[in-house]
């Protein structure tokens, strides 16, 4: 298969992997990928992944500080 795999596809052989413990040898030849483009490919998502998850943690951290500061200045505001 030529190309970039699809983000779908590279899912379903991750959880396919996890799951049944196989070689990435082993799946590349059962989904006809070459095994360098599925190792490649895999580790990007992985990468991707990864930055989104730490994206979603900065942008909690950011709504908790942003609301933390908000009740902070109303408080101040109440007391004045």
């Amino acid at each position: 298969m030529q190309g970039k795999i699809p983000v779908h596809k590279l899912q379903e052989i991750i959880q396919y992997m996890n799951a049944s413990k196989v070689s990435l040898r082993q799946v590349a030849e059962m989904f006809n990928f070459s095994k360098s483009k599925l190792h490649r490919d895999i580790q990007k998502f992985e990468r991707q992944e990864l930055l989104r998850i730490r994206i979603a943690q900065k942008l909690a951290e950011q709504r908790k500080n942003l609301y933390s500061t908000n009740l902070y200045e109303q408080l101040n505001c109440l007391l004045k």
